[in-house]
């Protein structure tokens, strides 16, 4: 199971479906999803560099194969004296920040 969750061995349908039947999980779409993806042996562009990338960016790749969409997420950090009341009060209009 540890080499499943690291990524290092591939699980089997059959294998998938026992496990999500024993975490009690009834979504048979994700469960379809999980398993296609499960049986999807493509090999993909990033087969090829395979001996020159560390295994995270293959992993990477893959998964953004996969994926049908994306969510970014971008993170403001402002340094220690900007962090002003006066200097956040602009960003606060459109990010959540609070004043401390």
């Amino acid at each position: 199971m540890s080499q499943v969750e690291a990524g290092d061995a591939g699980v089997s349908e059959a294998r998938l479906r026992r496990l999500v039947a024993h975490c009690a999980c009834d979504d048979v779409e994700l469960i379809d999803a999980l398993a296609a993806m499960a049986t999807d042996r493509i090999r993909g562009w990033w087969e090829e560099y395979r001996v020159l990338l560390p295994p995270v960016f293959l992993g990477l790749s893959e998964l953004e194969h996969h994926a049908s969409f994306r969510r970014d997420v971008e993170i403001i950090h402002v340094p220690g004296l900007l962090q002003t009341e006066d200097y956040a009060r602009p960003f606060s209009r459109t990010r959540c920040l609070s004043f401390q």
